[in-house]
């Protein structure tokens, strides 16, 4: 939680959550290799946001202006007080770290992804791994999941996605010239300023002095524009947003998984219009159906998939690979009742019958591959030098006896056969 300062859209962490600003940026993420010639590597996400930062200083290029936290663990800091007075309970799966950086051309984007695997090879090493690559380039190779890059008139910013199989959060470096929309609903609109907190480690090198009489003040900002209405929403667990026309997709992947998770449009959201607009949007930039169940397989593939692989090889407790299939089932069946209520302008009545049918079959089991091939939906091949991300896919999911014994097994192997599909991320 925070307290609020003159700007409405800003307020600073209390101790609480500076503690938890430290356990999210301490606690080692496993990052896998593609290949098992090379050692899974476990990074501690201050570590390579540190190590990033000097290499990019180091060089000059290009002009580091500021870094921030965004996204799902920027809330999950947030609502530390909140979290600890039992109003709310939350958790995240991703660790967006955003580096503002001035891009004045096509050949910044190349540089800063130069630099950006050259200071994970220097940060694993540190960690002592074995089998680690040699060159920089292979680090794209094997660690890298997707990247993207995007480059118009109002967004000049890049993304690199490190591989994560093990279900914890995925550890996002996102390079920021200018960014249009930079978050999709008012709750996941936070940004922490982080360059205090890295002044004070700078200056506390054993980091043992943080107490509550002692820390450092971290500003937060909503980009939503309103900090303590976007607090309250993730309190009561509302859902708001405003032009959903803007967002790449329309947010529709994110407001049904929110409705999954019982959250609830805000009164002032005028549901019934949005989500007619959501699924406008939606359906323009995914035109048919392939487009579309790649799409949706992507999404199910990074936020459910990996989950259920890890509860299957008892790496994760607290959640069956049952229960966690079953919310992906009523995050689809949440998706189909959307887009049957909602009038997409966009579609003709026999156009919008046929998305319906689309989305019906994916909920028809069995519609998850095998357990052995989770992994491979969120494996990418990427091509930096275009806004576009391929990724393996597959169109079945494994039904419930696959699902039985799997569960019997741990670790099973990871051979999979996959072939290649375009895909373009959400923008955050």
């Amino acid at each position: 939680m925070c307290d609020t300062i003159e700007d409405n859209c800003r307020g600073t962490l209390r101790y609480e959550s500076v503690v938890r600003l430290k356990n999210v940026l301490e606690q080692p993420v496993a990052i896998d290799s593609l290949s098992r010639q090379f050692s899974t590597v476990c990074i501690r996400p201050i570590d390579l946001l540190l190590g990033v930062r000097d290499q990019l200083t180091e060089r000059g290029v290009p002009v580091l202006h500021e870094i921030r936290l965004n996204g799902s663990a920027a809330t999950h800091v947030v609502s530390a007080e909140l979290e600890r007075e039992g109003r709310i309970t939350s958790n995240y799966n991703d660790l967006d770290l955003i580096f503002r950086v001035d891009i004045n051309g096509h050949s910044d984007f190349e540089r800063i992804r130069e630099l950006a695997m050259s200071a994970f090879l220097q940060v694993a090493k540190q960690t002592g791994a074995d089998n680690l690559p040699q060159h920089p380039f292979q680090v794209e190779e094997m660690y890298v999941r997707n990247m993207m890059k995007i480059w118009t008139p109002n967004d000049r910013w890049s993304l690199i996605s490190f591989r994560n199989r093990s279900g914890g959060p995925d550890i996002e470096l996102k390079f920021v010239g200018m960014c249009k929309r930079p978050y999709q609903f008012s709750i996941d609109s936070f940004q922490l300023h982080l360059d205090s907190y890295l002044s004070f480690l700078s200056v506390d090198d054993q980091q043992s002095t943080l107490s509550s009489r002692f820390f450092p003040t971290v500003v937060v900002q909503s980009m939503w524009g309103n900090y303590l209405e976007a607090v309250r929403h993730v309190q009561e667990r509302l859902i708001a947003t405003d032009n959903p026309e803007s967002i790449y997709g329309g947010g529709l992947l994110k407001y049904c998984h929110l409705l999954t998770n019982h959250f609830q449009p805000a009164p002032s959201f005028a549901y019934e219009r949005m989500e007619s607009v959501m699924c406008t949007r939606f359906f323009i930039d995914f035109p048919d159906s392939a487009s579309i169940q790649k799409r949706i397989m992507k999404y199910v593939g990074t936020h459910f998939a990996s989950n259920i692989w890890c509860g299957m090889n008892m790496q994760v407790s607290g959640q069956s690979p049952m229960l966690i299939f079953g919310v992906a089932m009523a995050f689809l069946r949440n998706l189909h009742a959307v887009v049957e209520r909602a009038s997409p302008f966009c579609l003709t009545e026999q156009d919008r019958q046929d998305r319906l049918r689309c989305l019906q079959n994916l909920v028809r089991p069995p519609f998850l591959p095998p357990p052995g091939h989770y992994p491979a939906l969120v494996c990418a091949r990427r091509n930096h030098n275009q806004p576009m991300v391929r990724t393996r896919n597959h169109s079945y999911y494994p039904s419930s006896a696959q699902l039985r014994r799997a569960r019997s097994r741990q670790g099973p192997a990871l051979h999979h056969s996959t072939r290649s599909a375009p895909l373009v991320s959400e923008c955050a």
